[in-house]
């Protein structure tokens, strides 16, 4: 007789506080059912191109409280993923192509974490993402092209940054923005 996986198990993983330090390419390709992955709290600090090859259903990664210095090019690839989670790591900067692979993003959360540049264009096609929380980083500038491309955000969360310019026009794209947070401002 043998046994049966509890269907549960296939589709959400609890990694978190494992002392886990890397994520080798395919490290999930048994997983393919695999909706939510928790690997929250661990000592991660890089992503490798593939780490998370063959999940074609996951929706929700959270990879937050690790020590993530980047993000690299391309590595997520997710193409169904809904919630991105990267709280509380290390990461000083999001590059243009970081977030490719990920398209169908609703809802990322990057707060405290050492962002100090958003370049331009960087969320040119996440066009589906409506919540996008970056407080408490440092970032300095908001240009006009800061937020280009994200015509589906609701809620825009830039609390406890150390903003110093914000250009006129930098969320005028946003058209449908329902809320703006841009306060306390560390100086």
């Amino acid at each position: 007789m043998s046994k049966k996986l509890n269907p549960l198990l296939s589709k959400f993983r609890n990694l978190g506080n494992n002392e886990i330090n890397s994520l080798e390419d395919g490290a999930f390709t048994d997983l393919a059912s695999l909706v939510v992955l928790y690997l929250a709290i661990n000592n991660i600090t890089h992503v490798k191109n593939d780490s998370f090859a063959g999940l074609p259903k996951l929706r929700q990664l959270n990879i937050g409280f690790n020590n993530i210095l980047a993000l690299g090019e391309g590595k997520l690839n997710l193409s169904n993923l809904t919630v991105l989670n990267i709280v509380n790591g290390q990461l000083t900067a999001i590059k243009k192509r970081d977030l490719i692979g990920i398209s169908t993003i609703q809802k990322l959360n990057l707060n405290t974490n050492q962002l100090n540049v958003i370049y331009a264009q960087n969320f040119h096609n996440l066009a589906s993402l409506s919540n996008l929380d970056l407080r408490h980083n440092t970032i300095r500038n908001i240009t006009r092209n800061t937020f280009f491309g994200l015509r589906g955000l609701h809620i825009l969360t830039l609390t406890e940054n150390c903003i110093k310019i914000i250009y006129e026009d930098a969320f005028i794209a946003l058209e449908n923005l329902t809320s703006l947070y841009v306060t306390d401002i560390i100086e």
